[in-house]
């Protein structure tokens, strides 16, 4: 198991924990939706 920089690569740094975990999570569906297997809090 590891990261895959080119799947994150084009986002920008969020300003702010609450926002961080809120693209994690966006980021995370749309994995899932093309197949990837990805775990997120």
């Amino acid at each position: 198991m590891y990261l895959r920089p080119s799947l994150y690569n084009h986002l920008e740094p969020p300003p702010t924990r609450s926002k961080a975990l809120e693209m994690e999570e966006k980021l995370a569906w749309e994995l899932r939706r093309k197949g990837y297997a990805v775990w997120f809090n």
